[in-house]
């Protein structure tokens, strides 16, 4: 299920200040750290001795797929121009050279997500056939904690709002942006706002959904003896 990613797309994931605002109360949802394409539902995490590894990719046979709208919600950060250039897709070696001294400089932009895809599948079943065909052969350490991406929601722009003073006085306008390689719309609101779409080639992954993965004993001995079950959603763990 790899995506074809184009330069826009790898600026975005270099760029990992810029998380998407997650709503209040959103069924355990949290932000990856930059859109990305990969760490979709199937995707299998240990934390061992405070550092994670990716184990596993495991097929979810994923059936539920479907627009989601979200609610409304915005975050305002504090990001540097470079990184701003960035979020946008824009080459920081096209921009005005009026402007290529000031990349450093930083300035309060709002980030919302309103719109995306939600890939999932809720049916228990079908996930612990999927991690009992991965089961491994030895039941692994009680110190080594494992979770399960277990839903995604996917979107192919993010909307930035900034001040256009700012952007004027680095010497930076709209069509100078676009000449840089920024590809969508750009409206001017009130007290001089400056709205812009991060716009995407291809959907990509935004939040995500782990659950905890635990192994319980089973019945008789043996080293392959145990049972895999799955915890409650759990946040603040991975990451990611």
């Amino acid at each position: 299920m790899k995506l074809v990613v184009l330069t826009l797309v790898l600026s975005l994931v270099a760029c990992t200040a810029i998380a998407p605002p997650v709503p209040p109360n959103f069924e355990g949802f949290e932000a990856f750290a930059s859109a990305r394409e990969f760490d979709g539902p199937g995707t299998i995490y240990k934390i061992t001795d405070g550092k994670r590894f990716t184990v596993a990719t495991v097929d979810l046979s994923t059936r539920d797929v479907g627009v989601e709208v979200i609610p409304k919600f915005a975050r305002k950060h504090n990001l540097s121009l470079d990184q701003f250039l960035k979020t946008l897709g824009v080459s920081a070696t096209l921009i005005p050279a009026s402007a290529t001294a000031n990349v450093s400089a930083s300035n309060d932009i709002v980030i919302e997500a309103t719109r995306g895809n939600r890939i999932r599948n809720d049916d228990d079943r079908v996930v612990l056939e999927a991690l009992e065909k991965w089961k491994p052969r030895v039941k692994p350490p009680a110190g080594d904690e494992y979770f399960l991406v277990r839903e995604v929601i996917r979107t192919t722009k993010f909307k930035y709002s900034v001040s256009n003073n700012w952007l004027g006085q680095i010497g930076l306008d709209v069509q100078s942006l676009k000449s840089a390689g920024y590809k969508g719309s750009a409206n001017i609101g009130q007290g001089a706002t400056l709205s812009l779409d991060g716009v995407f080639d291809n959907p990509l992954n935004i939040y995500y959904k782990a659950q905890r993965i635990s192994f319980d004993d089973g019945l008789g001995v043996g080293p392959g003896n145990f049972i895999i079950k799955l915890g409650p959603a759990q946040q603040g763990k991975l990451g990611l």
